[in-house]
């Protein structure tokens, strides 16, 4: 399922840095990359971003399969896309043998350049980059991860399906009433639950559940009215062979059913169906869109779909008396925690199978809460889920740590379970289990119904210097979640304020980059706001600090907002570093673009000097220069007043042409532009003619006298008679 339906979304991918620093950017941006790895969760579009990527580098696409299997062709200097890890890993007894096969290939070939895409739950840590870097160009591999999908990206997609999304701002408020645009980052989850909504005729599910279930009938509905004629469908009981056939293929780790045994360790032939599960009709339901069939081969549509129909089957056939030991044999080590490809079908299971819940939530809580549909269980469930979690945090505090999304906790936190959540937010001893608790408690509270009466305890998070970093920017956005949205200015201008003072500490500036994102430029003005400002630091958190000086600084101003921000700049004036110097140019320019005839040319002086550094060269590379003074170069009268006060300010007497230099540096560099007024040369003769300054009028003159003999075309140069009438003037004059 194309949940994009051929929209061109630029997706976007985060690089973990060796220092823990993450690096967000347009997958499009690691195009020159020797060798990277896309991860992703399931239905998250890593292969239609590959599909994309592969096609604007001309490279060569492959399956993981298709290697393992040895049907490829030779790369001949093309980048190779190979798609897929994850499934031939589902599909194999040691994860290694796939994967050292593509290894293999790779070595075999040249060790070409590469792309690799696999789900984050089956790519195996720190190894698989060590062991891939043995075969990759210059033996590094960066390791990316796809970002979802953001509300402009989702409203795109939207716009596209307009058939069966008539108002796309209006199906996205209407998922917002009920909770559901988190899941929408993941283009699976988008796709069905359009799917769903159009299926019940605009009615929306409340649940995760609800959408696969809504999803998972229109794959089966037969769509075309001459063939429902001819063979009217079951559709309960073709979803419940086709969650039997899923059911095989999981638990047996293979891929795809075929008609006759062809060999391939892979395949299942239809024949083999074991004893206990049974098909009444295994072709109509392979028939059915919940499979995709090509060479004889039907697979599974995905994965996602086929974990949560195989666990529907599997929880009727445990009703009916299949004892769950027996589902367990196969699906979780001896130590009762379960084999990780599985995790979605364990998770779906306990969904779907009531008397089985408890045990199989306690078995693996996490894997449910990702995996299954939180949205689904009952208060006292949650309460045991959360529990659950509580003795999972006490047994491996670092048990969250490769889970890369929130959302799903969300249908965790409902208001009749505030006191439970109050209490464990009071908890006074802050010891690393507890706050890998603390850390499901805040991404629940973060997604969840709000529950005004936690801003308190919430508050205590965000000021708590002892807490994970990570838990008080969670605790901070969790907070604005629950707490009135008239009532949190006050408390943000309070934080800010202590930040300032230093009584409340932000050694990473992560919380000063939220505050002041959130209170500029409506509660924090631009005279205020650079008392803020210094080199963001790296951060594991997030990019927040730096963002919001590189990009919401600027586009949340308001156009008068800009020249105050000059002005504050002034005041100021901070060490010129990268991050200095690109936003004082930034400013500048901004400034000079909503600057009009009436500021005074002092002014103007005072804002082009925010770029120069403390030995008065400008700071700025070349385009940078040439997109800020581009506003100024459009007002030449401004321009010359602002160049002719630089003249004017250097000190009386004799001066170099070093001074001349400098003064000219407050323009830096367009001087000699072909964007310069085309009369150029004539004021700096009438400059020349007008001072007092027998230095000052030499250099203008000798600024001029060359150029007439070689007079750039954007120019208007005086001739040499013009020159020649000039100096018997000015000799005249003086």
């Amino acid at each position: 399922m194309d949940a994009l339906n051929g929209t061109r979304v630029p997706r976007r991918a985060k690089l973990r840095r060796e220092n823990g620093s993450f690096e967000t950017q347009p997958l499009a941006h690691w195009r020159d990359a020797a060798a990277y790895v896309l991860l992703g969760d399931p239905g998250a579009g890593k292969t239609c971003s590959f599909q994309a990527e592969c096609e604007a580098s001309q490279g060569l696409w492959m399956t993981a399969r298709n290697i393992k299997a040895g049907i490829t062709e030779p790369p001949e200097g093309r980048i190779v896309f190979i798609d897929g890890l994850d499934e031939v890993r589902a599909g194999a007894n040691d994860g290694r043998t796939p994967f050292d096969a593509i290894r293999k290939w790779l070595h075999n070939n040249g060790r070409p350049r590469f792309r690799l895409s696999c789900r984050e739950a089956d790519w195996l840590g720190n190894n698989d980059p060590q062991r891939l870097a043995e075969v990759a160009p210059g033996q590094a591999v960066q390791v990316l991860h796809l970002e979802p999908l953001n509300q402009d990206d989702v409203l795109a997609v939207l716009r596209s399906r307009a058939s069966e999304v008539p108002d796309p701002e209006a199906f996205w408020h209407q998922a917002e009433q009920f909770n559901l645009t988190a899941l929408f980052g993941n283009p699976l989850l988008l796709d069905l639950t359009i799917k769903a909504v159009t299926g019940k005729g605009g009615q929306w599910p409340r649940t995760r559940q609800g959408v696969y279930e809504a999803a998972c009938h229109q794959l089966v509905t037969e769509a075309s009215g001459e063939h429902k004629a001819v063979q009217p469908r079951d559709t309960a009981r073709l979803l419940h062979d086709a969650g039997l056939l899923c059911a095989v293929l999981l638990l047996s780790h293979k891929e795809a059913w075929v008609a006759e045994a062809s060999g391939e360790s892979a395949t299942v032939d239809w024949s083999s169906m074991p004893e206990g599960f049974p098909v009444v009709n295994a072709r109509a339901a392979l028939a059915t869109k919940v499979f995709t069939t090509v060479a004889g081969r039907c697979e599974p549509r995905h994965r996602s779909i086929a974990e949560f129909l195989a666990a529907q089957a599997l929880a009727k056939l445990i009703k009916e008396g299949l004892p769950l030991g027996r589902v367990l044999a196969v699906t979780a080590f001896s130590d009762g925690q379960p084999v990780p490809s599985l995790r979605g079908l364990i998770a779906w299971l306990a969904v779907h199978s009531l008397a089985c819940r408890q045990q199989l939530v306690a078995l693996d809580p996490l894997g449910f809460v990702l995996n299954g549909d939180v949205a689904a269980i009952t208060t006292s469930e949650r309460l045991k889920l959360l529990q659950a979690l509580r003795q999972a945090a006490k047994k491996n505090p670092a048990f969250k740590q490769d889970v890369w999304v929130s959302h799903p906790f969300g249908a965790l936190a409902t208001q009749d379970m505030a006191p439970t959540y109050e209490e464990h937010l009071r908890q006074p001893h802050r010891d690393d289990a507890l706050q890998a608790f603390i850390e499901c408690v805040l991404d629940a509270l973060c997604h969840g119904e709000p529950m005004p009466t936690l801003g308190p305890a919430l508050a205590t998070w965000v000021e708590d210097a002892t807490a994970w970093p990570g838990n008080r920017l969670k605790a901070y956005r969790a907070w604005k979640h629950n707490v009135e949205a008239a009532l949190q200015p006050g408390q943000q201008m309070a934080w800010l304020e202590r930040l300032h003072t230093k009584t409340l500490i932000d050694s990473n500036d992560c919380l000063t980059g939220q505050l002041l994102t959130d209170l500029y430029p409506e509660h924090i003005g631009p005279h205020d706001v650079l008392n803020f400002f210094r080199p963001p630091t790296d951060s594991f958190l997030s990019n927040d600090p730096k963002i919001f000086w590189s990009q919401r600084l600027l586009n949340n101003s308001r156009p008068q907002d800009f020249a105050a921000l000059a002005d504050a700049w002034i005041a100021l004036n901070p060490a010129h570093n990268e991050t200095s110097r690109e936003l004082s140019g930034k400013v500048l320019a901004k400034a000079l673009a909503h600057a009009d005839q009436s500021v005074t040319t002092e002014r103007l002086y005072a804002w082009l000097g925010i770029c120069l550094n403390e030995k008065g060269s400008s700071v700025l590379q070349p385009v940078a220069a040439s997109n800020a003074m581009r506003p100024l170069l459009a007002r030449p009268e401004q321009l010359k007043a602002v160049l002719a006060l630089s003249y004017g300010e250097l000190p009386p007497g004799e001066k170099t042409l070093r001074d001349f230099y400098l003064a000219e540096q407050r323009l830096h560099g367009v001087l000699r532009s072909p964007s310069m007024p085309r009369d150029f040369l004539r004021w700096l003769l009438d400059l020349a003619a007008q001072t007092n300054d027998e230095a000052l009028a030499k250099y203008c003159f000798q600024q001029v006298a060359p150029l007439v003999f070689k007079p750039p075309a954007w120019f208007d140069v005086p001739t040499m008679e013009e020159i020649e009438h000039w100096v018997e003037v000015q000799a005249g004059a003086r």
